[in-house]
């Protein structure tokens, strides 16, 4: 039989496994049904003796018309985390297009080449282990490709060279090798190939050390979690359902147990609007920072400042499924700490963050536990606390025009909330006051003047306005961080301190495990609010209603059965 039979069958494999690689890394899985439907469509169309061949005119109007789509894509949306997925998809499509042509051996190398692109530039974008099988299969598939593309070279130039023979009688053509032993080598070369491509991949993976810098933004790109709020950065979020990590949130007795209300776990906490750079950022609070360790034992808890740990705490224990990160995700407020292994971690009690300093993440299938008070008293907050309680001063916002747009809510709604109020700032009824503030704008965004949505590819940015307020006056809709930057500002601009909180909600309680399932999808923001000396309090204008029906959208038949995928994972 012939080894060059399957040439173009395989061609075609290569790029629709190249296909797939970015869709599972990109989360696009409609452009990638689109390319996949295309790519079989050619092997139908442009293949054998009677194939029909895209012209050379209408493939360079395609070539142009997809580079100009995707750099548009880019200058609308421009970001260095987004810079190697639209390489990717450039290629992809790029390598679709061309199996409409009539191609030389030399121009089936380069689509070769442009699938390897494109694998490459997604795999920056992916730790899962489905896009991990698909690389495997696509790197066993190239090498076959490309020893096929060698023999098809060889047998068009032989087949050329014996045209141009001058002979006294006609020379037959040149033809491939047939029969079973020509099949038999390619396979065994093939597989000896393969084999040392694996063991030199292997020793290099050994020997050589991995980027950092690439590990974290990977890992930054998977989650959707972000220790920053950019309102500049619009477009669509890809939701992904992939395990992050899982939480037993367990009673005073030890017993796992639900929580009646949403687990918000915090990562990072930014009190700061940068008018400028239209984003949250954390305002400088290094003062009081302290560094806690532990030494590897999962029930040795070291104190963050509580004089006990043992009575009246609920404990949440988080086991690290495919996120490496240096943040630790905990319940307001944590009192107590311990982990797996010894770890240094740093602790900043003005905002009660978390995070691992000694190897600069938590690896990706470490455990940590917290002991947590879910409603702390005043004495235990005193005791974590301590000096970096910062004094009881009214908050102001950078925008002026927020003033007017909260007091004109307060006017419709809570005109009694307006009036000054006697006895000081930290009176009990200034508390009070600030606390209802804070619940009456909560309220308003979450009426139905407000629209939740992922996709913001609608959403306008204005250079002469500020995003918050523009989300307020006008747009009226977008994701958790405008709803949580909105609440915000509202309570800054009228003195009501204040601060952004981003991480992870826990809505999926799995009852057979005991435990809240915490997926990609679950990166979340809210608001914190300033009800007491030591006290803050969380507002999420995102209801738990719409958290949970966002969470039953995005589960499928599949997902009954994804616990098995996901422990192999």
């Amino acid at each position: 039989m012939n080894p060059l039979r399957g040439y173009e069958r395989h061609l075609r494999l290569e790029v629709l496994i190249a296909v797939a690689a970015y869709a599972v890394a990109s989360q696009g899985f409609e452009l990638g049904f689109v390319l996949a439907a295309a790519i079989i469509v050619s092997g139908y169309v442009s293949t054998g003796p009677r194939g029909r061949f895209l012209p050379k005119v209408y493939a360079g109007l395609g070539l142009a018309g997809i580079v100009l789509w995707n750099v548009y894509d880019y200058v609308a949306l421009p970001h260095l985390d987004r810079t190697m997925i639209v390489v990717s998809r450039l290629s992809i499509m790029i390598a679709t297009l061309r199996l409409f042509e009539r191609r030389s051996p030399r121009e089936d190398a380069q689509l070769v080449s442009l699938s390897v692109v494109t694998v490459i530039a997604a795999s920056l974008y992916s730790f899962e282990l489905l896009f991990g099988a698909i690389v495997l299969g696509f790197a066993i598939e190239t090498i076959h490709v490309l020893m096929l593309n060698r023999l098809h070279g060889g047998l068009r130039r032989a087949r050329e060279r014996r045209r141009g023979i001058e002979a006294d009688r006609p020379v037959p053509p040149y033809e491939a090798p047939t029969g079973k032993r020509p099949r038999w080598q390619l396979r065994f070369v093939h597989l000896l190939a393969t084999g040392l491509a694996l063991v030199g991949a292997s020793i290099v993976f050994l020997i050589f050390p991995r980027s950092s810098d690439v590990q974290a933004m990977a890992a930054r790109l998977q989650t959707g979690y972000a220790a920053e709020v950019d309102l500049d950065r619009i477009g669509r979020i890809q939701e992904s359902t992939r395990e992050v990590f899982t939480v037993a949130w367990a009673d005073p007795s030890g017993i796992p147990v639900e929580w009646p209300s949403p687990l918000l776990l915090r990562g990072a906490v930014l009190d700061t609007w940068d008018v400028r750079d239209r984003r949250w950022i954390r305002g400088r609070r290094d003062r009081y920072r302290r560094t806690v360790s532990t030494d590897g034992d999962l029930e040795a808890y070291s104190s963050l400042g509580a004089a006990e740990l043992r009575r009246g705490y609920y404990t949440q224990t988080v086991t690290m499924r495919s996120l490496a990160t240096r943040q630790v995700f905990a319940r307001w407020a944590p009192v107590g700490i311990s982990c797996d292994q010894p770890r240094v971690f740093v602790f900043n009690p003005e905002t009660f963050e978390l995070e691992d300093s000694a190897s600069g993440r938590l690896d990706r299938f470490g455990i940590y536990s917290l002991r947590v008070q879910p409603n702390p008293v005043e004495s235990t907050l005193r005791g974590v606390v301590g000096l970096a309680a910062p004094p009881v001063a009214e908050t102001t916002f950078p925008v002026p025009e927020m003033r007017t747009e909260a007091l004109r809510i307060l006017e419709a709604r809570r005109p009694d909330l307006i009036d000054p109020v006697d006895g000081g700032p930290n009176s009990e009824e200034a508390w009070r006051r600030r606390r209802e503030i804070a619940e009456t704008f909560t309220d308003y965004l979450r009426g139905t003047d407000f629209r939740y949505t992922l996709d913001l590819r609608r959403f306008t940015i204005r250079d002469d306005v500020d995003p918050i307020l523009h989300f307020l006056r006008e747009q009226r809709f977008g994701h958790c961080e405008f709803f949580a930057s909105a609440l915000c500002a509202l309570c800054q601009s009228v003195g009501v301190e204040s601060r952004v909180v981003t991480g992870f909600v826990a809505v999926e309680f799995d009852e057979g495990l005991r435990e809240y399932i915490v997926r990609e999808s679950n990166a979340h923001a809210w608001v914190e609010v300033r009800v007491g000396p030591y006290a803050w309090r969380e507002y999420d204008p995102t209801s738990r209603e719409l958290l949970e029906e966002l969470q039953a959208g995005r589960r499928s038949w599949a997902d009954r059965y994804r616990w098995l995928y996901d422990r192999f994972d």
